[in-house]
């Protein structure tokens, strides 16, 4: 509990219920203080209020349950934020594979930023060929099968890999529950999980690390 508390205290939209929590505690802290030399020459007397003790004890735990969620899903939102920082603002290149009903497929992303303008590339590893070329303007889809290309012109909205915005957190909040998860070794390198849930059935899950 203390470890929750302090850890609260060092954000400043949870520290006043970090401090709500420590006086609560303090007062389960001090009753026992009172009734536990009282047990041993009063048993009845020290028991008489059990019940309500009881109530307050339970109180004070579920409040810490809550609390550290809280300060779980505040982990969970910096791991976010520095997810689309990072995916914005460095180069970067790797294999990813995107699933969608029974359909896989495995593609190759090439990520550079010039001057705080990004421009993307991506080649499908399977499948038919196919690339991909993107930036702040427009969109070109190469298609040698076909000896084709295709252009769309469009307005920069941000959204490139991954597509997580960080004004969109607290919307995400109120449909989705974050939680950290373990810390593991995901393509020979430390990785930290990070999963979102929905509140109900209408929506998809997500685990990223």
């Amino acid at each position: 509990l203390q470890a929750t508390v302090e850890q609260a205290r060092a954000r400043p939209a949870l520290a006043p219920h970090a401090e709500a929590l420590q006086a609560a505690w303090g007062e389960v802290l001090a009753t026992l203080d009172e009734i536990t030399p009282l047990l041993r020459s009063d048993g009845d007397r020290a028991l008489a209020n059990a019940s309500v003790f009881l109530e307050a004890f339970g109180h004070t735990v579920l409040a810490w349950t809550w609390l550290r969620q809280a300060v779980v899903a505040d982990d969970a939102n910096v791991w976010l934020k520095k997810m689309h920082e990072a995916a914005q603002r460095l180069d970067y290149e790797g294999n990813f594979v995107h699933q969608h009903d029974t359909r896989l497929e495995a593609m190759r992303i090439v990520h550079k930023v010039e001057q705080g303008a990004v421009r993307e590339r991506l080649v499908s590893l399977n499948g038919p060929a196919r690339e991909i070329i993107r930036n702040e303007r427009e969109v070109l889809c190469y298609l040698p099968d076909q000896n084709s290309v295709v252009v769309e012109h469009r307005k920069t909205d941000g959204k490139g890999f991954p597509a997580i915005l960080p004004e969109r957190l607290a919307e995400l909040g109120e449909h989705y529950n974050l939680m950290l998860g373990k810390r593991e070794r995901i393509a020979g390198r430390p990785a930290q999980q990070l999963g979102i849930q929905p509140r109900d059935g209408y929506r998809y899950g997500y685990r990223l690390w």
